[in-house]
C-alpha cells in the first residue's frame, strides 16, 4: 500500500501478540491466585463461618485495593458513566463467591472445582448473545462435552447427589455472567473503577451482617 492509507501491518500484529501473550500471562496469575484463595478457605471453613470468610475476603480486597491504586478511586465511582452495570457485576460476583465458599464447607474442594468448571461452559455459550462474539462449532462441541462432564460428577438423580452440589453449579451461572459484562465495563471505564465498586458493596454489606 501506499500515500497515507498505508498501515504499519507487521508492527501492529506483533503488537496485538504480545498484548495476548500478556493477557495470558495475567490470566495465568489470576487463576493461580484463586486456586490459593479457594484452598485457604478450605482450611478455614473448620473454623470460622462462611459468612465470616466471605466478610474477609472483600475487607481484604477493599483495604488492598485503597493502598494500591489510592483513595481517590473512591470518589471516582461516584462519577462513574454505568453504576448500574457496576453494581449488578458486583452482586453477581458477591453471589458467585458465597455460593462457592458455602460449597467448600460440604463438598471436597476437587469435587466443587470440577462443577465450577460450568462457568467457562457458560460464558462460552453468553459471548454471542451477550457480546455478539461468534463461537465456532469446535467449541460449541467442547461446551456440550464439559456439560456433560459436569453432569457426570453431580449425578443428579441418583443417590450420589447432594444439594450441596447445586452450590458450585449458582457460583458458575453467576461468575459467567460477572465475566461477560466485565468487557462491556471495561469499553468505558478504568478497571480501577470496576475492582473499587466490587470491593465497596462487598465489604460494607458483609460488614453490616457479620456482628449479628
Amino acid at each position: 500500500m501506499t500515500g497515507n492509507s498505508s498501515i504499519p501491518i507487521v508492527p501492529l500484529r506483533a503488537a496485538l501478540i504480545e498484548n495476548r501473550r500478556k493477557a495470558a500471562l495475567l490470566f495465568i496469575m489470576a487463576v493461580a491466585l484463586l486456586a490459593t484463595m479457594d484452598m485457604i478457605v478450605k482450611f478455614a471453613s473448620s473454623s470460622l463461618s462462611t459468612t465470616q470468610i466471605v466478610w474477609g475476603r472483600y475487607v481484604a480486597q477493599f483495604l488492598a485495593t485503597v493502598l494500591i491504586v489510592g483513595p481517590a478511586g473512591i470518589l471516582t465511582c461516584v462519577r462513574s458513566k454505568v453504576p448500574g452495570m457496576h453494581v449488578a457485576r458486583a452482586l453477581f460476583l458477591f453471589a458467585a463467591n458465597f455460593a462457592f465458599m458455602a460449597a467448600l464447607r460440604y463438598l471436597p474442594l476437587i469435587e466443587a472445582k470440577v462443577v465450577g468448571f460450568a462457568s467457562p461452559l457458560l460464558l462460552t455459550a453468553l459471548t454471542y448473545p451477550v457480546l455478539g462474539e461468534k463461537v465456532g462449532l469446535g467449541r460449541w462441541a467442547a461446551v456440550i462435552a464439559g456439560f456433560i462432564g459436569v453432569m457426570i460428577v453431580m449425578q443428579p438423580g441418583t443417590a450420589m447427589f447432594q444439594w450441596a452440589a447445586l452450590l458450585p453449579l449458582t457460583m458458575a451461572i453467576c461468575a459467567a455472567f460477572y465475566h461477560v459484562m466485565t468487557p462491556i465495563v471495561a469499553r468505558v471505564e478504568d478497571p480501577a473503577i470496576s475492582i473499587y465498586f466490587l470491593g465497596i458493596i462487598g465489604a460494607v454489606s458483609m460488614s453490616a451482617v457479620v456482628p449479628w
